[in-house]
């Protein structure tokens, strides 16, 4: 006798490992004729379709969102631990059929203005100061202004976005072309005006020579002194 007629948590294994393909329909037929939880059935080809990066028909976010708050807890459990944090998109088809605008919007940002960022980790992050060391390494002078409004959404001030730009540019530059102090100060000084009091303070400069040294302190000392107003 074959064991899939009398073991039925084996029964129930096989019927869910073929919504793991392309198999739903059959899944379905088999689950309705043994008794097997149809929403999990379309919950387990779901999980398939999204970590395959294959398009979610509509008639499987109609069955999930039947449940909605078992969808959202077993998305969180058993899908979201496993996506990555750059695969841009998935986790906008993951926060499309959870409904999540606010998500759905960063990524679609990030997508465009800040590849590379990690995003489940720039979430993971334990603070707004954490957030914006994960972000300065890619801030740059074609995405400031994007990154500056979408840290709105993650409690990181439009100041901070700028002074951090500020401090990587005026000491690292940007791209291959090489600017002397004075044109990155010029390039900086233009950006004061998105920059709060405190923020401005951390972007005080000492010139010694052609060397600039950062004192976030503000306590300065020495010749040719660039400060900030």
């Amino acid at each position: 006798m074959p064991r899939f007629t009398y073991d039925k948590a084996y029964r129930r294994d096989v019927i869910m490992s073929l919504a793991d393909r392309e198999c739903l329909d059959l899944a379905l037929s088999l689950g309705r004729k043994y008794g097997v939880d149809l929403w999990e059935i379309h919950f387990r080809h779901y999980t398939w379709l999204l970590s395959n990066e294959r398009q979610i028909p509509d008639s499987i976010g109609k069955v999930l969102h039947g449940d909605l708050a078992l969808f959202r807890t077993r998305c969180a459990a058993d899908i979201y631990p496993s996506l990555s944090g750059t695969k841009y998109n998935t986790l906008a088809t993951y926060f499309t059929l959870l409904a999540d605008s606010a998500n759905l919007g960063a990524v679609n940002k990030i997508r465009a203005a800040i590849p590379g960022l990690d995003y489940k980790e720039f979430l993971a992050a334990g603070s707004p100061a954490e957030q914006l060391l994960i972000l300065t390494p890619l801030i740059n002078d074609g995405n400031v202004h994007v990154i500056s409004k979408m840290g709105l959404h993650f409690s990181l001030s439009k100041s901070a976005v700028f002074g951090a730009y500020c401090r990587k540019f005026f000491f690292h530059g940007e791209g291959r072309t090489v600017l002397s102090y004075p044109d990155r100060w010029a390039r900086v000084k233009e950006m004061l005006q998105f920059l709060g009091k405190e923020d401005k303070v951390g972007v005080l400069f000492l010139w010694r020579g052609r060397d600039f040294v950062e004192d976030p302190g503000g306590k300065c000392v020495g010749r040719g002194l660039l400060t900030i107003p």
